[in-house]
C-alpha cells in the first residue's frame, strides 16, 4: 500500500493554525486567571481587613500621582498607575456578609429567620423605613437592623402577641384544599406594592406595644403573610409549652397551613 501523501500547502496551514492558537492562548491565559481572583477578591472584600487595603491603595495611589505630577518629565506611567489605584480603591468597596444573619440567628439560637421588611414607624427607636430582619427563637421575637444584624434592636414575647393585623384586618390562617382552591399562577404584579403587618404584644404595664412592618414590592403580600403566619404558629407553640399542654396539630397544605382546634 502506497502511503499517503501530504501537500506543503496543508503543511503550512497547519503551522499557520498552530501559531495562532498559541497566541490566543497567550492572551487568553491572563485574561481568565484574572477571573478567577474575582470570587478570591470578592471573599476578601468582606472580611474586616480589607478597609486597611483600601487605604493603602488610596495612600500608595496618592503618592505615585503626585510622583508623576511633579517628578521629572517620563513618569507618565507613574501618574497612569496611581489614578488606577485611586479608582480601584474607591470603586472596590467592602461587601456585606451574606452569611451574616444566618450566623447571628444561629449565636442567639434562633430556629426562624423572617424577612421584616420596612421599619413601619412605630414601636422601636429607629429611623423610618430601616430594613429589619426577625429572628425566632422558641420564646422570643427579636428584632434586628439589616445593616448591623449583630445588634438586638428589640425582644419580644412571643406568647405575648395578643394580635397579628395583615393590611389591617386580623390574621387567621385558613385551610385551603386543593381539589377546591387549586394555586392560581399570578398573572399580574405590581412592582410598587404594599403591605402593612402590624404586631401587638402584651407589657408589664397597661400600655400594649406595637410594631408595624411595611413589605414593598412585587411580593410584597406574599412576604408580609409568611411573616404573619410563622409568627401566628409560633405564638400557638410558645403558649403551649409555656402551659405544659400539648401543641396542636398543624396540617400542611400547599402555600397554607391550618391550626386544628
Amino acid at each position: 500500500m502506497s502511503e499517503p501523501r501530504i501537500r506543503n500547502s496543508e503543511l503550512g496551514s497547519s503551522r499557520r493554525r498552530g501559531a495562532g492558537q498559541r497566541v490566543a492562548g497567550a492572551l487568553l491565559y491572563p485574561f481568565f486567571g484574572l477571573l478567577l481572583l474575582v470570587p478570591l477578591v470578592r471573599r476578601w472584600r468582606r472580611r474586616p481587613f480589607w478597609r486597611y487595603v483600601r487605604a493603602g491603595g488610596w495612600a500608595l495611589g496618592a503618592a505615585l500621582a503626585a510622583a508623576g505630577i511633579w517628578g521629572p518629565l517620563g513618569r507618565l506611567g507613574a501618574l497612569w498607575a496611581g489614578f488606577a489605584l485611586l479608582v480601584l480603591s474607591t470603586a472596590l468597596g467592602s461587601l456585606k456578609d451574606p452569611e451574616a444573619a444566618r450566623k447571628q440567628a444561629e449565636r442567639l439560637g434562633a430556629r426562624h429567620t423572617l424577612n421584616g421588611g420596612f421599619y413601619g414607624g412605630r414601636g422601636l427607636d429607629l429611623p423610618a423605613r430601616t430594613p429589619l430582619w426577625l429572628f425566632l427563637t422558641p420564646e422570643e421575637l427579636l428584632v434586628v437592623t439589616q445593616k448591623k444584624p449583630d445588634a438586638v434592636v428589640r425582644r419580644y414575647r412571643l406568647a405575648g402577641i395578643e394580635e397579628i393585623l395583615l393590611e389591617g384586618e386580623s390574621y387567621r390562617p385558613c385551610y385551603v384544599s386543593f381539589a377546591k382552591a387549586p394555586p392560581q399562577r399570578d398573572e399580574k404584579l405590581t412592582p410598587g406594592a404594599r403591605c402593612w403587618l402590624e404586631l401587638t404584644f402584651q407589657t408589664e404595664d397597661a400600655v400594649p406595644a406595637r410594631l408595624a412592618l411595611e413589605y414593598r414590592g412585587a411580593f410584597a403580600r406574599h412576604l408580609a403573610e409568611a411573616a404573619a403566619h410563622t409568627l401566628y404558629q409560633m405564638r400557638t407553640l410558645s403558649a403551649a409549652d409555656r402551659v405544659g399542654r400539648q401543641a396542636p396539630e398543624i396540617l400542611h397544605v400547599i402555600g397554607r397551613e391550618h391550626i386544628a382546634e
